[in-house]
């Protein structure tokens, strides 16, 4: 076994990977638009945010979230503000927060307010995905949940805001 072969062979393979990304999230002849085709068959205007949103994930989000998950640009606790007193505040990078706003930014959660739209959802939940977990693919499934049972069962005052927030 040959250390540093093998380092170069990974290295080498990582950058195939990424390439390979640039390339093949939703190609036009790929089996995974070829689903998305026919499931939004009479929906043409979604499969072109679909289209648009895999080359924001290729171009805009890995780029993004690979900066964000350089170890010096991990989230950071805070524990104490100025003057020692405690407020145990999350210290996100700047890449974090563009991450998120890409992500949202595509909608996703506001289809959760429609009964039947899940499937957009979760097709653009998958795009996301081909950028790994980003610091907020986890909480967006966490956040469908609590979109599901506030509209459908909820009686808080507040509920109309919260969706708001959450979507």
């Amino acid at each position: 076994m040959n250390v540093d072969k093998d380092y170069q062979q990974a290295r080498t393979d990582f950058q195939t990977w990424r390439q390979q990304l640039q390339e093949t999230i939703l190609r036009p002849n790929s089996s995974l638009m070829h689903t998305y085709q026919c499931y939004f068959s009479q929906q043409p205007d979604f499969i072109q945010q679909l289209s648009r949103f895999a080359l924001q994930v290729a171009e805009q989000l890995e780029p993004l979230v690979v900066e964000n998950n350089l170890d010096a640009n991990l989230p950071k606790i805070e524990q104490y503000n100025a003057i020692g007193e405690r407020h145990d505040r999350v210290i996100h990078h700047p890449s974090y927060v563009a991450a998120g706003d890409l992500i949202y930014g595509s909608g996703l959660m506001r289809y959760l307010l429609t009964p039947g739209q899940m499937q957009k959802t979760l097709s653009l939940f998958l795009l996301s995905a081909h950028a790994g977990e980003a610091g907020h693919n986890c909480p967006i499934a966490c956040s469908a949940g609590v979109i599901r049972i506030l509209s459908n069962y909820s009686k808080l005052q507040q509920t109309d805001c919260y969706l708001d927030k959450l979507t």
